[in-house]
Formats: structure tokens, C-alpha cells, sequence
């Protein structure tokens, strides 16, 4: 068995949490699974870029070695992090072009905040549920007619493209790819290790406070579902559903003080 390849395009944006953030879950269950002594290898991760230049600061740089042309061979999981505005997300017409004709390679793509106008301009999210950052739904809407845009759930996953609010919210749904991958047991650990108690507090779905008041978390799809084509398989709602019974109680509490 080979790492499953991660590949993060990260957009040039003023905001970095997505990129980060979602960057050490991954890390993290790497480090867990080998704590462990799993079978499983992980992740192999990679970050390109469609700019040299991600974000820069008064003595610090985020820079981009590797541009998306550079990839090569099959992807497990390509992400996509949002941009400052929706326009920015989709002025790359190559870039949108490379999406369109290389996304049926992929076993799953996740759109984090703007990221998702970046699925929609390639054409992935026609006949599709998705969501984006709450300031930026209404846009979305207007630009793809096509997009069944849900303002509430905090990442909605329709077949195999995942869509989420991005920003800090962009931890829970790498965390809901790596309890997909290997499992509840190691993806608590990743919550517990990255201090993100709600998570862990709460298996299968995502409690955050919201500044937004009418925005909900939606629990994650348990499906073998993998094709990049539309599809009536969704997860979108629901409340948050209690624990089964095959749950070792200590996991429903492992929350860093």
C-alpha cells in the first residue's frame, strides 16, 4: 500500500488558515498512524501553486515551488484553498481548463471557501449540492444556476467533491477526509492534538461557534461513492446523531483542557 497523494492547490490569498491548518491534519495523522505502528502509510502530501507568490509579510514569504502544470501522474485528494474574492478564484482560465480535463483522475476534490467557484467554473458542481463562505453564497448562486447552493452546512460532500466555508472550518472537513481514510480512532487523535475539542467531542459532525447565527454543521456521508460525475448521494443534513453503540466510550471525550 502507497501514501495516499495529497495535493493542495494554494491560492494566493491574504488569508492563510485554510492552507496551514488543513496542511497539519494531514501531518498529524501521519505522525499518529506511525505512533501507532499502523500498516497504514498515510498521506503523501504536495503543495502547488497557480502564483510564485502565495502571501507575503514584512519579513516572511510564502512562496510556491511547484506550479499545478507540474503534476504528474494520479491523484488521491486534490484541495483547493479559497482567495481573497470569488473573481480571483476563477480569473486562471488554464488553470480552470487543467481542473476540467484532469478531475476525473482524481478519487476525491474539496473546494474551501472561494476554492468552490473554482470547482463550478470547470463545470464539477452542475446538478450539484456545495456550499462556500457564508459572504459569498449569494454570488455563487448568481454566477452557477446550475450549483444547488446550500447557505447553512458548514462542508457539504455530493459524491466525491467535498465543498466547505473554508477558513478555520477548513480543519473539520481534512478531518473528515482522515476519519473516511483511517478511521474515528486516529481522527481524534488529530482533533485532540490540534486543540480542536469540538470535534472531537462530537463523532461525525462539526459544532462550531458561528458569527454567522443560521449557519449549521452537517454531518458527514458514509459512502464508497467515488465518481467525479453528478450524483444523487449527498450529505447534507441532519442533526447530530448519537454515538453507537460499537463506540468505546473514552473516544467520545478526548478533549484537550
Amino acid at each position: 500500500m502507497t501514501p495516499r497523494r495529497v495535493v493542495m492547490i494554494a491560492m494566493p490569498c491574504a488569508e492563510v488558515m485554510e492552507i496551514g491548518g488543513t496542511l497539519d491534519v494531514f501531518y498529524a495523522a501521519n505522525i499518529l498512524l506511525a505512533e501507532a505502528g499502523s500498516s497504514d502509510p498515510g498521506y503523501a502530501i504536495e503543495v502547488v501553486s497557480p502564483a510564485p507568490i502565495v502571501r507575503s509579510w514584512p519579513g516572511l514569504c510564502i512562496k510556491a515551488e511547484r506550479s499545478y502544470h507540474d503534476i504528474r501522474g494520479p491523484i488521491d485528494t486534490l484541495i483547493i484553498t479559497g482567495t481573497d474574492t470569488p473573481a480571483e478564484a476563477t480569473q486562471d482560465d488554464e488553470l480552470v481548463a487543467w481542473l476540467s480535463r484532469e478531475a476525473s483522475r482524481m478519487r476525491r476534490l474539496v473546494g474551501l471557501c472561494t476554492g468552490t467557484f473554482l470547482l463550478a467554473a470547470a463545470g464539477l458542481l452542475d446538478g450539484r449540492q456545495a456550499t462556500s463562505h457564508w459572504l459569498f453564497c449569494d454570488e455563487l448562486m448568481r454566477l452557477f444556476p446550475k450549483v444547488h447552493v446550500e447557505r447553512d452546512p458548514v462542508y457539504i460532500r455530493d459524491g466525491a467533491i467535498y465543498t466547505g466555508v473554508g477558513a478555520s472550518a477548513g480543519l473539520d472537513l481534512a478531518l473528515v477526509l482522515v476519519e473516511e481514510d483511517v478511521g474515528r480512532r486516529i481522527a481524534l487523535g488529530v482533533a485532540k492534538r490540534q486543540l480542536l475539542p469540538e470535534a472531537a467531542r462530537r463523532p461525525g459532525t462539526i459544532q462550531r461557534p458561528a458569527l454567522c447565527p443560521d449557519r449549521r454543521a452537517r454531518p458527514a456521508a458514509r459512502s464508497s461513492d467515488v465518481d467525479c460525475r453528478p450524483s444523487r448521494r449527498r450529505s447534507v443534513g441532519g442533526r447530530p446523531r448519537s454515538p453507537r453503540s460499537d463506540e468505546p466510550s473514552e473516544l467520545l471525550s478526548c478533549v484537550c483542557p
